[in-house]
């Protein structure tokens, strides 16, 4: 019937060689090289020309691991369908079923000596990659560009051979394009909600062996992608395969990614990175130098630090995770200017059972503004928390506003075990809770701990800076699933928080509370109303009267709530439409209040070429077919498209909610 369309049905094409010919006819329905071989090559070129999904399978004559070596990039490019490349197909191959490492039998590796391109490239949507082991010279994996959507990589070994004896990496001399993306898995411009691993222990990936990044993900179109019970920087039974620099990294505006239940581990610097501008990130119940059950740890799980966040990222949440073991810090900001992130609920320093595992660093260091750190476990570190007004260069940032160390807030943390400083350590803090004239006082405006006037069972008072919360910490054990239990125990061991007062307009502060006991020993933090969170106080012990003098008055205030986890990356509901026009070699578009926009020439045959990023409305560009500009604003991409020489199409079409819609 004319105007009604019929799917394709699925082709299922059958890799039989080793080799790396081409397919002799593409399109024809049949996989077969110039040699009469079906070769990984021909099965995938076959897929890009035929309408509808497929699926390739192996059929490799032998047991055992069959090497696929090729010379250039395998390019998944069919939008018409998605394609399955099933590694699990081959004979002796079986995928995972352990539930902390992976025991994945890998029967078909994909290698190269090509340091120039990534070995698999897709730009296409819908296509899973499950059962291989992908290794090389060149960059493994590239997903790039907006089409490269809801893609799945599924029970793969990334970076390292079937065998765990020989992994990636790209040469120092190699061109600078090469060794930026030098990566497991990298994402550019645009690719969105693709799912790395799930929580099926057959779908675990292992990226583990490449030379600079486990993953990468760039690009402010970059958004909404899972990365969800893998291993990142071991091998599949926690061995050293050759470390890569960086686990996870997202940066460059990227926003609303996932990473959960992975274990992240053993890489020679971050575990996690989030760094310029990543926005609106989650990363939630991973375990970060430790072994996968987040209780145990050694040299080889240790990362150098486990999460940092530099050059601007903003609204970040990170919570539930075990951070332990790592030979730095546990959390590290490198840049003042980084902010609003919240970190909640987390074990910096300490196993998921209570284990001590140590970071060997500060179990954080801070550096920025309007952070937010609510009910974590920090302890057997070096410091707690050292609160730093200056970056490693080159040096304080007092004079520079923007960059000056303010407005962090701590509420309800648990300390123990630490071994040097108060918990809550101020670089330069004032002399005088009082003082709060100069703003250059180092960090947190200089803000001191408050003073005690009196303490005694089930009573503490004194003064801190006027309408200042005061939160007020006490001695206790460490329980079983380290936490600090503080209604038990000897004095010394810890501090727990308890409870926090409000204190008046004159810094005048009291709170009661039934674990104020006497031989207890007692801590407290205050927090000004612009968020600024003081030192630690030197413990005082309770005596078994009240003693002190001056007034107590305020009272005490509420518990601390925890924001909410973000919901996980929300279903794609297509881009709005803007318009753009090209004319005498000049691409201008219309203004929709983005900070930055993604320009591509597109050729007759839908081939995309990426420009560049600019910040205005206007490029000079030569003449082409047509041209794509996305735009990337408080999270979301815009998308226009227009024609050639001349005015933009005559109608305009937009989706939402799944549903694409048109002028008449």
């Amino acid at each position: 019937m004319p105007g009604v369309g019929i799917a394709a049905a699925a082709t299922t094409l059958t890799v039989d060689s080793t080799d790396d010919r081409p397919d002799a006819n593409p399109g024809d329905g049949t996989c077969r090289t110039a040699a009469g071989t079906c070769s990984l090559r021909a099965a995938i070129d076959e897929a890009n020309a035929l309408a509808g999904p497929d699926t390739i399978r192996f059929g490799l004559r032998g047991n055992r691991v069959h090497t696929i070596d090729i010379g250039s990039t395998l390019h998944l490019s069919d939008r018409s369908g998605g394609t399955t490349i099933d590694g699990y197909t081959q004979a002796g191959s079986a995928p995972n079923t352990n539930r902390n490492q992976s025991n994945a039998e890998i029967r078909v590796e994909i290698t190269t000596d090509d340091v120039t391109v990534p070995m698999i490239l897709i730009t296409s949507a819908g296509n899973t990659l499950r059962g291989l082991s992908i290794y090389g010279n060149g960059p493994r994996i590239e997903l790039r560009g907006e089409d490269a959507d809801g893609n799945r990589l599924l029970g793969n070994f990334i970076g390292f051979s079937a065998d765990a004896t020989a992994s990636s990496g790209v040469p120092t001399d190699a061109p600078l394009e090469v060794r930026v993306n030098d990566a497991g898995i990298v994402m550019n411009l645009g690719p969105d909600r693709n799912v790395i691993g799930t929580m099926d222990r057959a779908d675990r990936n292992v990226i583990a062996g490449n030379g600079r990044y486990g993953v990468r993900v760039n690009h402010g179109e970059t958004s909404q992608n899972i990365f969800e019970n893998n291993i990142v920087g071991l091998g599949p039974t926690m061995q050293p395969v050759g470390g890569q620099t960086i686990g996870i990294d997202l940066q460059w505006w990227t926003w609303g990614n996932l990473i959960t239940e992975n274990t992240i581990s053993g890489n020679r610097n971050q575990g996690i990175d989030l760094s310029h501008s990543a926005t609106n990130n989650a990363v939630i119940s991973n375990r970060i130098g430790t072994f996968p059950g987040g209780n145990q740890g050694n040299e080889d799980t240790a990362n150098r630090l486990g999460i940092t966040f530099k050059d601007n990222p903003v609204g970040n949440y990170v919570a539930d995770n075990v951070i332990a073991n790592n030979n730095g810090e546990g959390i590290y900001h490198r840049h003042n200017y980084t902010g609003a992130n919240t970190v909640v609920n987390n074990r910096i320093g300490v196993g998921s059972k209570g284990r001590a595992l140590g970071n060997r660093g500060n179990g954080i260091t801070l550096r920025g503004h309007d952070d937010l750190y609510v009910g974590n476990i920090i302890a057997n570190n070096r410091r707690a928390v050292f609160v730093s007004d200056s970056t490693p260069s080159p040096g304080p940032h007092t004079n520079f506003p923007a960059e000056q160390t303010l407005g962090n807030r701590f509420h309800g943390n648990t300390f123990y075990g630490n071994t040097e400083g108060p918990d809550i350590d101020i670089e330069n803090a004032g002399p005088n809770p009082n003082d709060r004239r100069d703003r250059d006082g180092g960090a947190h405006d200089g803000l001191n701990h408050p003073e005690i006037g009196g303490i005694g069972p089930g009573e503490v008072y004194g003064t801190a800076c006027g309408r200042c919360e005061v939160e007020v910490y006490v001695s206790g054990t460490v329980a079983g699933n380290g936490t600090l239990d503080t209604g038990s125990g000897r004095r010394g061991t810890g501090a727990g928080w308890i409870g926090r007062a409000k204190a008046d307009n004159r810094g005048r502060w009291s709170l009661a509370h039934p674990h104020i006991v006497a031989g207890k020993d007692l801590t407290t933090v205050a927090i000004d109303p612009a968020g600024n969170t003081s030192e630690t106080a030197p413990s005082r012990r309770v005596p078994g009267s009240l003693q002190g003098s001056g007034s107590n008055a305020a009272t005490s205030i509420g518990a601390v709530s925890a924001p909410a986890a973000p919901p996980r990356p929300p279903a794609w509901s297509g881009p709005a439409t803007f318009r753009c026009s090209w004319n005498a070699g000049v691409l201008s578009w219309s203004d929709d209040g983005a900070a930055e926009y993604y320009v591509r020439r597109v050729a007759a045959d839908g081939t995309e070429t990426y420009v560049g990023a600019r910040t205005g409305t206007e490029t000079s560009i030569a003449e082409a077919a047509s041209y794509r500009v996305v735009s990337w604003a408080r999270g979301f991409a815009r998308s226009a498209t227009c024609d050639g020489p001349g005015d933009p199409v005559g109608f305009t079409c937009s989706v939402a909610g799944g549903t694409l819609r048109w002028t008449d």
